[in-house]
């Protein structure tokens, strides 16, 4: 509910540590940070996070990082920049991968044969060298549905998959979400110096209509070890009711993928060592070693690196689907006399309110609260993803 009020009348905007070297393995997630009460005396571990992407036009992405001492006061990993990293396989075959920000590492769209196996060759700037064990790819079953359901509480995004032949036994799911947001205020004016100015058209529009993106959480596993399963379905995600995701328009890419027994293994003593905070069983980096070590050296380095093919779904969903979501940000505009020089100090400066627009007798400044009026202040930016206008035609 937006209402206008008047007022001013007439003048009388882990974990980083060595243990969060766990956090920033659940494939470009994050994590609630998690301190425990573990003393070690190194660090600068390498920890690697990704997969290798097989199958016709798949890309690969590789994010590389190094862990920081427990006590260390930033807040996160430090990435691993320059870094020459490449996709090989099992007949000397070589696919590079060209380095992006924050770390990332990603190949071309490859056709990888699946009659071969392959690893991940690393070249830190400082000239060490580093490789995973080499992996026999493994075919994941096709999602068969990717779809919402819809109950007091809010929206389940859920995927069915299944596998005929019972083969596959430990899964894996990722996914990416984008929404829109837009400010429920236009803002013509802005404050500067004591003064108000005419913004120009293109911040008009800025700070009307944003983009978010976000990625899991949590890491998303299953096992289905022991049990005679064909048919899966797997909750993704919830979005609660009223939540802003769903306020304009949302998108969703889920991709799943089959675990090896070892990789499986491997995310679970990560997840504990990240989720069960107060009670670290095993806090030894060791713990958390995979299938990838430095050449000639035994070096600890963090990750396991397998190679999967990858079934992908996205949907999509306007906020005409669901009726009576109940997002609201509960803005007001408020109305301030701007011959009033403490009611303008009070709201520009001291509030940090955003102008609006004048009345038409150019008495009173119309004024709200930032996130009102600008969506960037909500954690949006003005990034439209490529797809955005195809999908929502």
């Amino acid at each position: 509910m937006i209402s206008l009020r008047f007022e001013g009348r007439a003048p009388g905007f882990g974990t980083g540590k060595v243990l969060a070297l766990s956090i920033f393995l659940c494939l470009f997630g994050c994590k609630d940070p998690f301190i425990a009460d573990v003393k070690l005396l190194t660090s600068n571990f390498l920890v690697v996070e990704g997969y290798i992407n097989v199958g016709a036009d798949a890309v690969t992405t590789i994010r590389v990082s190094r862990t920081v001492p427990i006590n260390s006061t930033q807040e996160y990993a430090q990435v691993e920049e320059g870094a020459v990293i490449q996709i090989q396989d099992d007949q000397d075959e070589f696919y590079d991968l060209s380095e992006g920000e924050g770390g990332v590492y990603s190949s071309e769209p490859l056709s990888l044969p699946l009659d071969r196996q392959y690893r991940i060759r690393i070249e830190t700037s400082d000239g060490k060298r580093f490789y995973s064990e080499y992996s026999t790819p493994i075919q994941s079953p096709a999602i068969d549905s990717v779809y919402w359901t819809r109950d007091a509480e809010g929206v389940t995004i859920k995927v069915d998959t299944h596998d005929p032949t019972q083969s596959t036994l430990f899964y894996q799911w990722n996914y990416e979400e984008d929404w829109e947001t837009k400010s429920p205020y236009f803002s013509f004016y802005r404050f500067s110096n004591g003064d108000f100015f005419l913004r120009e058209e293109d911040e008009i529009t800025a700070m009307h209509r944003c983009w978010t993106r976000a990625k899991p959480l949590k890491l998303i596993t299953r096992s289905l070890a022991g049990l005679s399963v064909e048919n899966v379905s797997q909750t993704i995600m919830k979005i609660k009711t009223g939540s802003d995701r769903l306020s304009e328009k949302y998108s969703i890419l889920v991709q799943q993928h089959a675990l090896s027994p070892d990789h499986y293994n491997y995310f679970q003593v990560m997840n504990k060592n990240t989720n069960q905070v107060g009670t670290f069983y095993d806090p030894q980096p060791s713990q958390l070693l995979g299938n990838i070590s430095r050449e000639n050296s035994s070096e600890p380095v963090v990750g396991y690196i397998g190679a999967y093919t990858t079934s992908s779904e996205r949907i999509n969903i306007r906020k005409s689907d669901v009726s009576l979501w109940g997002f609201d940000l509960g803005c007001e505009q408020v109305a301030v006399l701007m011959s009033n020089p403490d009611s303008v100090a009070k709201y520009f400066v001291g509030l940090g309110f955003l102008p609006l627009t004048v009345d038409v007798d150019r008495i009173n400044m119309f004024a709200a609260k930032p996130v009102c009026v600008d969506c960037r202040a909500r954690g949006g930016s003005n990034n439209k993803p490529d797809f955005w206008d195809s999908i929502f035609d």
